[in-house]
């Protein structure tokens, strides 16, 4: 299985430097732009994915409609960004200000655990499980997939189709692209030795080289 993971393009909340969460938030001129260059991109590799999935919200499918206006696309509530709790609509400065003692915790730990009103970690990584497990499970291996989400959810959604209970703190740009190629008949399954062996090959981490040049 071919699989391709996309962070949506920049939305207006992003160009502001504000947080998200699930406030529907559209694309930013800049934003467009991005998706234009994803479309692009994907017509120079031949990628032609037969299933798409994208998070219900607009950045996510305004990115995915644009960057692949020839496919049908189907919307996957697990695929919404986490919800950030009091975080929601505000800007980075106006956390820090409002919210000091917690923006501090949670930028030393990670956790949105610590933000008042939001999901729990352990609520989103149930559906970055559920995600996965579809992806993967529900497809077979001359499938190529595109998926278009957001960057709060795609640790978990990584760390999941990794197996694995590592986790960190990386740097995800607007429209940056992840390709994993799967073998979905030994995926999950254990072995005794080199249990990764075989199942996945990373071909892009994080990219975003198609946002820069002519």
């Amino acid at each position: 299985m071919n699989l391709v993971i996309v962070r949506h393009s920049q939305s207006v909340a992003n160009a502001e430097n504000r947080w998200q969460g699930q406030i529907d938030y559209p694309l930013s001129e800049q934003g467009y732009q991005e998706s234009k260059a994803l479309k692009k991109k994907f017509e120079k590799e031949n990628f032609s994915p037969n299933f798409v999935y994208s998070s219900p919200l607009k950045r996510a499918m305004c990115t995915a409609k644009i960057a692949l206006p020839t496919r049908n696309i189907v919307a996957i509530e697990d695929l919404k960004e986490e919800d950030i709790g009091v975080f929601s609509g505000k800007t980075h400065e106006e956390v820090r200000r409002d919210y000091t003692v917690v923006s501090e915790e949670f930028t030393r730990k990670g956790n949105i655990d610590v933000i008042p009103g939001s999901e729990s970690k352990r609520d989103l990584d149930k559906r970055a499980a559920n995600a996965i497990n579809f992806l993967v499970k529900g497809h077979n291996n001359q499938d190529e997939i595109a998926v278009f989400t957001h960057g709060g959810i795609m640790i978990p959604l990584i760390r999941g189709l990794l197996q694995t209970r590592e986790t960190w703190r990386i740097n995800i740009p607007n429209a940056a692209v992840f390709q994993f190629v799967i073998d979905v008949d030994i995926w999950g399954k254990p072995r005794a030795s080199d249990k990764n062996q075989g199942v996945f090959s990373i071909s892009q981490f994080a990219y975003t080289g198609h946002l820069v040049g002519p």
